[in-house]
């Protein structure tokens, strides 16, 4: 609820929520938070800018052919603004204006307050998000390596002589995945299990080959490509 009876235009308000509508304050948040965001502020002090949250900051823009500066009296953390014109006096009596009325004392600070534990909910919401996602990628990273450490020796090195790809279509290969160890020459035509004669190659292409040599199987893959 409103701390006392608040009026706009002859209607009472009778609660915070319904006054923010109202005066559709978030949409002027939307719209100046990124207007002022990357501007430097400057730090205002007295009277009705007391407690030391207010800023003033200024823009430059092109009006009609001539270089222009806009004032803006802002509040740090939301960039919600409170007052605007093109010098600076303009700026802080707009700001002295809105904020030393009924709606200004009234609903501003409220507002603002709203704005600030939002923002900050928000921020640990994506804090949590962000941890989860690095854990996560931990977990991964850890199961990934006992996969790997449990690799047999030779199986490492002969997917690293291939280069983790397949030795006959050259598609990318896991090393803890489910590839083939392959025999160049089969072993039915005589092959050996020997370091020159084993490549890696993804289980299609082992499927496909069955007991051709490597030279007959790519010739003949080329000639079905053509």
């Amino acid at each position: 609820m409103m701390p006392s009876p608040l009026y706009l235009d002859g209607v009472r308000i009778e609660s915070f929520d319904e006054a923010v509508r109202a005066l559709r304050l978030r949409e002027v948040v939307e719209i100046s938070a990124p207007l002022v965001a990357r501007l430097r502020l400057k730090p205002i002090f007295g009277g009705v800018f007391a407690g030391g949250s207010w800023r003033l900051a200024s823009t430059h823009r092109v009006h009609d052919g001539l270089d222009r500066v806009d004032f803006f009296v802002v509040d740090a953390e939301t960039r919600f603004i409170v007052g605007y014109g093109t010098t600076k006096a303009e700026a802080l009596s707009a700001a002295r204006r809105m904020l030393d009325t009924p709606v200004g004392r009234a609903l501003i600070p409220m507002f603002i307050a709203r704005l600030r534990h939002e923002r900050h909910e928000a921020q640990v919401a994506e804090n949590r998000r962000r941890e989860a996602e690095i854990a996560e990628a931990r977990e991964r990273a850890r199961s990934r390596m006992k996969a790997v450490g449990s690799i047999p020796r030779r199986r490492r090195a002969i997917f690293e002589r291939s280069g983790g790809r397949c030795h006959y279509c050259a598609c990318e290969l896991q090393l803890e995945g489910r590839w083939h160890i392959e025999h160049k020459v089969p072993r039915a035509l005589g092959g050996r299990s020997v370091d020159d004669n084993l490549v890696a190659a993804c289980a299609p292409c082992n499927l496909k080959k069955r007991d051709q040599t490597d030279h007959e199987f790519q010739a003949r893959q080329d000639g079905d490509r053509t």
